[in-house]
Formats: C-alpha cells, sequence, structure tokens
C-alpha cells in the first residue's frame, strides 16, 4: 500500500511539472523520460505509429491525437498499470489544452489581422474577441490555479527528499553506487564508518582493484552480470587494512534497454553480533554440558508475576511431565513439598532474599506422581533486579538426592543396630556363634532379595521410561505442521498405547507395595458371580477381536451358585490379570475363561493357546520380581507383578492358584476360592452358559443431561468431551455444596458423575445430601485414588457404580450403558 501511495504521488509531482511547459514535444519526452524512471524495470517510449503487436497506451482526446505510449520489457501489474493510464490520460489532457490554447492565440492574431482589414466586420469580430477573452481568462485562472497545486507539491517534493536524505545519512547500513566499470559513484556516512575510510578517499575507486578478497570480487562481477548477488563473511580493506565481517547484497542497475549499466551495494557489518553470537552458543554449550553432567533439573522464578519455568527435568524428578504441570507458578511448588519442609525452605529463602545469604541452598521432600516422597536439593540466587535496586527474577536448579539420603537413613539405622548388636554382644558372648550364624544367614537373604529388587527397579525404570519416551516423542512428532492424517493416528494410538502402559505399570506397583506393607483389607460381601464373568467377557472382546482371537466363556454353575460372599475387586482383579495375560501371550488360536464348582470350592480357569511357560518356571511366575529375572529372549513388556498380585489376592480370598502349561501349547491357570453361598440374594441374572463372539451394543444417541462435578480443569474438559456425544444438556460444579445446589435445582438430571476429592464438601458427603431428595438420579464415583475399598465406599455413600481415573472413552461408554435405558 505504501509503495503504491507513493507511486502515485509522484506521478502526481511529474504531471505538476509538466503543467509550467508549454511545447508539445517537451512535455511528451519529460514525462516519457519520468515513467521510466518511477517505474523501473519497465521501459516507455513515445510513437507517434504503432503496429498491433505493440503494448500501447493510446495519447488522444475527443478532439485531438497525439500518438502512442509504448510499454516494454515488463507488463506492469494492474495497479501501477492503472496509474500508469491515468497519467497519460491527464499529460493528453494538458496537451489538448495546450494546443487549445495555441488555436486560441492564433485565432486572436487572426481576428487582430482581421480587425485591420475589415473593420466593416467590427462589431462582429468584437464578439467573438470577447467570447475568446472569456475563454482565455478562465483557461489563466486554471493555469493560475496549477501553479499553486505545482508550488505546493514541489514543496513536499523538496521535503520528502530532505527526510529521504536524513534517512540515508541516518541509517546505520552502508549504501553505494558503482557504474558499469565497478567505479564508486556515491556513498551514505555509514559506508565511511565501516570501511574506516573518508568519502572523498572511496568516491572514485574501482572495486575490483580495491578488493583482494575474492569472495567481494564475486559479488561485485556477479552483481554486473547477473544483476544480483550476495555475500557474508570477513573481509579485509585493502585500503584501511581493517578486517571486518561483513553482510552484503549488490543489486544491478538497468537502462531502458535492459542492460546493466551499473549497480547498487548495501553493506552491514556484522563484526559485533558475530562475537555475541559466538560467546552466546559458547556459553549455552557449556551450559548445557553442564546441566547434562549433573543431571539437574531448573527453575526460573519471576518474583513480581509469580511465574515459575521449569525444564522437562525438573518435572520428570517427580514424574510428570510439564504438560501435567500446568500451569506452573510458585504454588506448583508449594503444593508438592512436605509439609514439615515447607517452613524450613521458606525460611531458608527468606533469608536469601533479604540478603542474608549468598545464594539459596536447601533440601526437603517434594511429592513424586506415584506417591512416593523424592528427596530434593535446591540451589539458586537472585539473578536480575530492576533499575530500583528490586528482586526481578530468582534461578537455579534441582538435584534429586533420594539415594544419597536413602544411604544416610540406611547408615543411621545401620549405626543403631551395630550399637544394639555390640551391647548384647558384650553382655551376651555365649551366644555370639549363634548370632553370627544367624547375621551370616539374613546376609544372604539380604543379598539375595536386594539383587532381586535391584533388578526390578532396573525393570521398573525401563517399564517407565519406555512409554515416557513414547509419549514425550510421538507428543513432539505431533507438533509437526506438515503431518499427513495416517501419521496423526498412528502418534496417537502409539501415545495412547504407551500411557495404558505406563498406568499398569504405575498400578501395578502400587498393588504391591500396598501388599508389602499389610495396607490391603478384604471387603466381602455379595458377589452375582455369573453378572462378573459376562462383564469381563464384555470388557475383552474387542481386544481379542482385534487380535482374531477365538474368545469364549464357560459357565458351568447352576443358577442357585450364582450369588457368592466374596471380595468382588480382588476376585475381578484375579481374573482381569489373568485373562491380560492370556491376551498378551497368545498370538493366534483360542481365549476360553469359566467357573465350576464342587461342594466346598468354586474352581475359576483361563486358558489359551500362547507361548506356554517352561516346568521349570511354572513355580517361579507366581514370585514377586520375577518378570525381572526372565532372559531378555523370553520377556515381554510387563512388570511382572501381575501373577504375584493375584496370587496374593487369592490367599487373601482363602484360596489357591495354579498352572498347567506346556512350552508352545498353551497355559491353563486355575485358582479356587471357597463357596460362601449366599441363597438370600440370588439374582435374575442371565443363565447363558456359553458366550462366543458377539459385537458391542452400540450407544445410540441420547438426550441425557447431565452434572460433572470436578474441581480440576483438565479432568471436566475431558468428561465433557467424552459426554457430550450423548447429552443435551451439561452442567458443572466445582465442589460439593454446588453440586448439592444444581441437584436441587434440576431434578431432571440423568447422571451425576461425582468426584470423590473435592473441596469444601468431599464427594462421598455431596451425594449423600443428595440422596435425601432424589433418589433415581444416577451417580457414579470418579476418583484418581483408585484404591481398595474405594469402590465400597462409594457405593455405601450413595452411588449407582465408581470408575477410577484416568478415565477412558470406553469404560465410561459401559457404564452409561449399563445404568441408562437404551431403547
Amino acid at each position: 500500500m505504501q509503495t503504491q501511495m507513493t507511486a502515485e504521488r509522484e506521478i502526481f509531482l511529474l504531471t505538476s511539472k509538466l503543467s509550467k511547459l508549454t511545447d508539445e514535444k517537451q512535455i511528451i519526452e519529460f514525462f516519457t523520460k519520468g515513467l521510466n524512471s518511477l517505474f523501473v524495470p519497465t521501459k516507455f517510449e513515445f510513437v507517434e505509429e504503432s503496429s498491433e503487436e505493440d503494448f500501447i497506451i493510446p495519447m488522444s482526446t475527443a478532439n485531438s491525437f497525439f500518438g502512442y505510449i509504448i510499454i516494454s520489457d515488463k507488463n506492469p501489474e494492474k495497479d501501477e498499470l492503472e496509474l500508469i493510464t491515468n497519467a497519460v490520460f491527464m499529460v493528453t489532457n494538458f496537451l489538448d489544452r495546450l494546443q487549445l490554447q495555441h488555436t486560441l492565440e492564433n485565432q486572436l492574431e487572426s481576428i487582430e489581422q482581421l480587425y485591420e482589414e475589415k473593420s466593416v466586420k467590427l462589431k462582429t469580430t468584437i464578439d467573438d474577441l470577447l467570447a475568446s477573452r472569456i475563454a482565455s481568462m478562465n483557461l489563466i485562472e486554471d493555469l493560475t490555479e496549477q501553479i499553486e497545486i505545482r508550488k505546493e507539491k514541489e514543496r513536499e517534493l523538496r521535503e520528502s527528499r530532505e527526510k529521504f536524505q536524513t534517512i540515508l545519512d541516518e541509517t546505520p547500513v552502508g549504501i553505494f553506487s558503482f557504474d558499469k566499470h565497478s567505479v564508486v559513484t556515491e556513498l551514505n556516512p555509514s559506508m565511511e564508518k565501516i570501511f574506516g575510510l573518508k568519502k572523498s578517499s572511496i568516491i572514485g575507486l574501482n572495486l575490483l582493484n580495491a578488493v583482494t578478497d575474492q569472495n567481494t570480487r564475486k559479488i561485485i562481477e556477479d552483481t554486473l552480470k547477473k544483476g544480483e548477488s550476495v555475500f557474508e563473511g570477513e573481509y579485509t580493506s585493502a585500503v584501511s587494512k581493517k578486517t571486518s565481517y561483513l553482510k552484503a547484497i549488490g543489486k544491478g542497475i538497468k537502462n531502458k534497454d535492459g542492460k546493466i549499466v551499473g549497480g547498487l551495494g548495501l553493506v552491514e557489518d556484522m563484526s559485533q553480533k558475530q562475537k555475541n553470537d559466538l560467546l552466546l552458543k559458547e556459553q549455552q554449550e557449556m551450559l548445557k554440558n553442564v546441566l547434562e553432567g549433573t543431571d539437574a533439573g531448573t527453575w526460573d522464578w519471576n518474583y513480581k508475576t509469580n511465574e515459575l519455568k521449569i525444564n522437562n527435568r525438573w518435572a520428570e524428578i517427580i514424574g510428570f511431565t510439564l504438560e501435567e504441570l500446568k500451569p506452573i507458578t510458585l504454588s506448583t511448588w508449594e503444593q508438592s513439598l512436605h509439609p514439615d519442609d515447607l517452613k524450613i525452605a521458606n525460611t531458608k529463602l527468606e533469608r536469601h532474599l533479604k540478603g542474608e545469604t549468598e545464594n539459596y541452598n536447601t533440601e526437603f521432600r517434594q511429592k513424586h506422581k506415584n506417591g512416593n516422597w523424592i528427596w530434593i536439593n535446591a540451589i539458586g540466587k537472585i539473578t536480575e533486579r530492576d533499575a530500583n535496586g528490586d528482586i526481578v527474577r530468582l534461578s537455579g536448579t534441582h538435584m534429586d538426592i533420594s539415594k544419597r539420603k536413602q544411604i544416610e537413613l540406611k547408615l543411621q539405622k545401620q549405626n543403631l543396630e551395630y550399637e544394639a548388636l555390640n551391647e548384647k554382644l558384650n553382655t551376651q558372648l555365649e551366644t555370639t556363634k549363634t548370632l553370627n550364624s544367624q547375621l551370616e544367614i539374613a546376609l544372604e537373604k539380604a543379598k539375595e532379595s536386594e539383587e532381586l529388587k535391584s533388578a526390578f527397579l532396573a525393570n521398573m525404570s525401563h517399564e517407565i521410561r519406555t512409554p515416557m519416551n513414547g509419549i514425550l516423542g510421538f507428543t513432539k512428532l505431533l507438533e509437526s505442521p506438515d503431518l499427513t492424517e495416517i501419521q496423526l493416528h498412528k502418534y496417537v494410538d502409539i501415545i495412547k498405547k504407551s500411557g495404558k502402559r505406563m498406568l499398569s505399570t504405575i498400578n501395578g506397583i502400587i498393588d504391591i507395595s500396598r501388599i508389602e506393607a499389610g495396607q490391603v483389607e478384604l471387603n466381602e460381601g455379595p458377589v452375582n458371580i455369573n453378572t462378573l464373568l459376562n462383564d469381563l467377557y464384555s470388557f475383552f472382546q474387542l481386544e481379542t477381536n482385534n487380535k482374531n482371537l477365538d474368545f469364549k466363556l464357560k459357565n458351568n454353575l447352576k443358577n442357585t451358585d450364582y450369588q457368592i460372599t466374596t471380595d468382588s475387586e480382588k476376585l475381578n482383579a484375579v481374573l482381569y490379570n489373568l485373562i491380560k495375560n492370556a491376551i498378551k501371550y497368545t498370538k493366534e488360536g483360542l481365549i476360553e475363561f469359566g467357573c465350576n464348582k464342587d461342594e466346598d470350592n468354586y474352581f475359576l480357569y483361563v486358558k489359551d493357546t500362547g507361548i506356554g511357560i517352561e516346568k521349570s518356571r511354572q513355580e517361579a511366575i507366581f514370585d514377586r520380581f520375577v518378570q525381572a529375572d526372565i532372559k531378555d529372549k523370553d520377556a515381554l513388556e510387563g512388570s511382572g507383578l501381575g501373577l504375584a498380585i493375584s496370587k496374593a489376592y487369592v490367599e487373601m480370598l482363602g484360596g489357591n492358584i495354579w498352572v498347567n502349561s506346556q512350552k508352545g501349547v498353551g497355559s491353563v491357570f486355575y485358582f479356587s476360592i471357597p463357596a460362601k453361598i449366599n441363597k438370600s440374594k440370588i439374582s435374575n441374572a442371565t443363565t447363558k452358559k456359553d458366550i462366543k463372539h458377539t459385537n458391542f451394543k452400540p450407544l445410540k444417541e441420547l438426550k441425557m443431561k447431565a452434572l460433572i462435578v470436578e474441581d480440576e480443569e483438565v479432568s471436566d474438559n475431558l468428561l465433557t468431551i467424552i459426554l457430550s456425544e450423548f447429552c443435551d444438556t451439561i452442567l458443572h460444579a466445582q465442589n460439593g455444596k454446588e453440586a448439592i445446589e444444581i441437584s436441587k435445582n434440576n431434578t431432571d438430571l440423568d447422571m451425576i458423575f461425582m468426584d470423590i476429592k473435592l473441596p469444601e464438601l468431599c464427594g462421598y458427603e455431596a451425594t449423600k445430601e443428595i440422596r435425601k431428595f432424589n433418589k433415581k438420579v444416577k451417580i457414579i464415583a470418579q476418583t484418581a485414588y483408585a484404591l481398595s475399598g474405594d469402590r465400597e465406599k462409594s457405593i455405601n455413600s450413595g452411588c449407582d457404580d465408581y470408575i477410577s481415573k484416568p478415565i477412558m472413552a470406553d469404560q465410561l461408554k459401559v457404564l452409561i450403558n449399563k445404568h441408562i435405558k437404551i431403547e
């Protein structure tokens, strides 16, 4: 737009100048030169006659014809052509008016001559003369006005030239021109500074003679031959001997015939920038090496805005990604600190902020994503202050020192044990041999246990880092703007699989840790074993279909045997682990599971045609950490905790678990549980004995009205996206009190998805209050705790069902299908 306005302005100035001229040929000549100057490289020429092949603009009016303007070398753009055409029209009118003026002058002369010769016609001649004079006066007025306009435009042009010259003089970029013989003809002051020479010493220099650097000579030669060239690199002046790192651009100047008759050069001194870039690159590389060498997380805290910037390692230390922690502020750090350590950390921070210490150095515990506490050594200092000396920024590092702390605690514990042992040895010398023997046995067991645990930790590291690598790596690939639809689906599928794998590993670690700690309790109640088996069949049917496996359920129970008393979660977990393993280790063939019963026990089994298990390992597979002990060529992905957890649960239920397997043929896993039949609560569940492949019952469109009770924005957004497929109306509450109020005002709610951990009033209490006035609405408890007993606690508070986070769309659809009738 600026270029178009500049061209219009220059055309206007050109036509104003032409209005001063009185000779037609001179006007046409100056106008043609002006066009050639304004629209380089387009060439313009005036001819009185032209062939049809020329690109022409006629110079004619209704009364006169003067010739043509021929456009050659380059066809102008539409906007330029329109501007040129208008300019031609204006100049043609000037010529027409000038011709009219000449005609009037000729007529005036004729009238005067006629007056002298024919006095008889004096009156008529006077009348004609008066009419001509009126026309002449009008013309004079017009010309006077044009003269005033021309003067104004000349003033503007002069100011514009002065501004241009000021810009040229002040610009830090060197600008110079040279002729076709490479001789410098003009330059600006910046050119003098860059080369360290006076203007008088540069003008008239032949660049090819003055330049010894071959790269610089080439840019001049290319400019004169090809019309343009670019150079960036180190240059030493042959005249001033000054060495600089320059960036130069050359552009050829062409005449009307399109031949290069000279050139224009732009030169920028990049020496300081190059030094700064090299220094910055060196510092960045050094910092990168230091951080990689120390394996430290970094943090940068804006003291005024409380914004906290951290790197990936900072988040990885406590088990998160940067995306999971967003938005990241000082509260992100404070909320993850152990309550006992927060006060100490803040005290040391305050001392540093007051200037009492040179840096901030402290140790504290931060909560890991898996619930553990990680020991951190934080070091930092004030790195920026404003003009008033006020603190703007603090920066520092985080180091994981958990291993060091563990060693310290272990050493302290061992020291106490050794002190007690020494006291005992001093008072009971007679038992020394016995104690030494016991210590040797204990040491051997501890060594064996330590080796297994070390192998297990190595495997856990692999099982967590491998899917995390997939998640982070393919998430980074999703940022590419050139992804195809196939690549997008592939990367998303890999991220989903990696997430499920990592979640499975984390759940296994939590379960085995709670079993080891003796924190798992039985929650026995009435269970319909037929319903439980059918639900598992429906859950795994899609996965077996995707692997083209024949999937069967065989239930040989009588109707009167369906209802038993046991812990449904643990029974479900055992069957889930066994079926999941069967799918993982079976490439083709059959997977079958079912239930039988004798007088005292129920016998459940899972059969597959998978890879089978060597006889020597059929007992070891139920041991904890066994997956880490399998040779690399035999191990598949997984923590190896599933069977250990299943064995612990079966034994808690009062039963036994065993396997019959043949390498390369397949396996059958059996387990028993006591037959505690609850005859008073026999349900009317389906009595179908054998189930083969059937398709999932699709969720049709539902016009549901649902309430999401969730204080976490990400979880709320996820539920909203999933439910929007089935719901016309979705309401939201962020705490238990809001949930109760919304439920009172919307008695037509179909479902409520109730988070358990809520501010002000927890999900359990909110559910109890809602049930006081609404018995019909289906309430689904959803929580990230996912511990044994949570389901029973949710049901007891009034919930209809329970789902643990992370919530998957397929699982949620199964729950909706289960509790909302679909026609």
